[in-house]
C-alpha cells in the first residue's frame, strides 16, 4: 500500500489531501472485504426496496406525519450508505458517528409513527407526551437521543420485543465511543503495525483487519434488519390519518 502521510505544515499539501479521494485505501478494503462490501450492498439493497414501499403509501395521501416518517427513514438509509462510504475511504470516526445516528433514527422513525401519547418519564403517575407533535415543535422532550430510551419504556404498549430494544442499546453504546473524544478515537490515529506512526486524513492499517471486520458486520447485521423495521413502519403509518 502507498504511504498515505503529509506534511500538515504545508498549506500546499493541506489543500491536496482535502482533494485526495483516498484511492489507496479504498483499493485495500476492497482488496481484503470485498466479501463483506458484496454483502453489504446486497442487504441495503433489500432494505430499500422494502422503503419505496413505505415511500409510495406516503406519496398516495397529504399526511405531514406519513410525509415526516418517511423522510426519516429515507436520512436513515442516506446515513447508512454515507456510513459505509466514509469507513472504506479510512474516515472510521466520522463513519462511526453516523452510524449512531443512524441507530438513533430507528426509534425516532418508529415514535413519529405513533398517533398516540407514549409514557416519557416513570413518575406517578406517568408523565405523557405525543412525541410526533413534540419533536416537530422541538421540544426537549422529544430529542432524537431519548428515542431508545422510550422504545424502551413503551415496548410492550408498541409490541416492540425487549431483546430489539437491547440490540439498538448494544450498538448505540459501541458507536457513542465515536461521538465523543474517546480511546478509540485515539486508536484509530495510531498504527497498530507500526507503533511510532499516525495518520491524519483517514487511514487504512493491517494491524487493525480484525477490528476493521467488526466494524463492517455491525453496518450488515444492521442492514439486515432493516426490511422488518419499514414493514413495521408500513403496518403503523396505515393506521395514520390521510391528511
Amino acid at each position: 500500500m502507498t504511504e498515505h502521510l503529509i506534511d500538515p505544515t504545508k498549506p500546499d499539501e493541506i489543500v491536496k489531501e482535502i482533494f485526495n479521494n483516498n484511492k489507496d485505501i479504498i483499493d485495500e478494503y476492497s482488496k481484503n472485504f470485498s466479501k463483506e462490501i458484496l454483502e453489504f450492498a446486497e442487504e441495503y439493497a433489500v432494505g430499500y426496496r422494502k422503503y419505496l414501499e413505505l415511500d409510495r403509501l406516503v406519496a398516495e395521501t397529504k399526511s405531514k406525519q406519513r410525509a415526516w416518517v418517511a423522510g426519516l427513514s429515507y436520512l436513515l438509509f442516506e446515513n447508512l450508505l454515507t456510513s459505509f462510504k466514509l469507513f472504506t475511504h479510512g474516515y472510521q470516526v466520522p463513519s462511526g458517528n453516523m452510524m449512531r445516528q443512524v441507530i438513533e433514527n430507528v426509534a425516532l422513525a418508529t415514535l413519529c409513527s405513533l398517533d398516540f401519547e407514549i409514557i416519557s418519564k416513570m413518575t406517578l403517575p406517568p408523565k405523557t407526551i405525543n412525541f410526533y407533535q413534540d419533536f416537530i415543535c422541538h421540544k426537549p422532550e422529544a430529542q432524537s437521543h431519548k428515542a431508545i430510551r422510550y422504545l424502551e419504556l413503551n415496548h410492550q404498549k408498541l409490541n416492540i420485543q425487549q431483546d430489539a430494544i437491547e440490540v439498538l442499546k448494544a450498538a448505540r453504546k459501541f458507536f457513542h465511543n465515536y461521538s465523543h473524544p474517546s480511546q478509540l478515537g485515539m486508536a484509530n490515529m495510531i498504527s497498530f503495525q507500526f507503533s511510532e506512526k499516525a495518520f491524519i486524513g483517514g487511514s487504512f492499517d493491517i494491524g487493525k483487519m480484525t477490528e476493521y471486520k467488526k466494524e463492517l458486520l455491525h453496518r450488515i447485521n444492521f442492514s439486515k434488519i432493516l426490511p422488518n423495521f419499514i414493514e413495521g413502519l408500513i403496518f403503523r403509518v396505515k393506521k395514520l390519518p390521510n391528511i
